[in-house]
This record gives structure tokens, sequence and C-alpha cells, in this order.
């Protein structure tokens, strides 16, 4: 049986949050996509790009992470956070089809 959007979810931050980058990317469809403000990307190679660059363009931003809302509608889920020291407002949608994330958008204003 196929992981919920929460299991999914809740996978997803806890390997977010242990710096797992296989963890994150095994979260994603094949040919998922994660669209920023900067950028789309596609398929796993360009997601783990994505996220290693990430982390070392901000050291420190997942510890300083912190949700303020979550909201599940059915295949949907949605963030809002912050991080004290780069971004007073950051939101992530994903969406969610047989266990595994299919789009994801991504944006973050800095402070």
């Amino acid at each position: 049986m196929a992981r919920s959007t929460q299991e999914v979810l809740q996978h997803h931050l806890e390997s977010l949050a242990a710096q797992d980058i296989e963890a994150v990317v095994s979260d994603y469809a094949d040919d998922a996509s994660l669209i920023s403000p900067e950028v789309t990307v596609t398929g796993a190679a360009a997601l783990n790009d994505f996220f290693v660059g990430l982390l070392k363009a901000m050291p420190g931003i997942i510890d300083a992470l912190s949700i303020d809302r979550t909201e599940i509608v059915g295949d949907v889920a949605y963030i809002l956070w912050h991080a004290p020291g780069f971004s007073p407002l950051g939101t992530d949608t994903f969406v969610v089809r047989d266990g595994r994330i299919v789009a994801q958008t991504f944006a973050m204003h800095p402070e």
C-alpha cells in the first residue's frame, strides 16, 4: 500500500532535518519536478543537485527552520515556515501520488 500524503511529508521533513539527501530524494517519483522562483528541476539527479546546492549555499538553514503551518488536503501538502537568519517566510507545496512526490513548489523570502 502506498504511503499517505501525511506519511510522505513526515518522512520528507525528517529526512531533510537529518540532512539525508538520499532519503529526501527517495520521496520523489522518478520524473518529479520541483519549481522554485529561480529554477525548475526534474528527475532524481537534478533534485539531488538542488538539495545539495541549497544546503551548501545556506549552511545551518535546516537547523534554523521552524514550521508554522501544515495543511494536507487529499494529495496536496502545504507548509509555511521561517528560518531566523535566512528567511522570515517560506512555503512549500507538495503533490503526492502513489506514495511519492510528483511535484513541489518552493519559495522563500530571504532576509
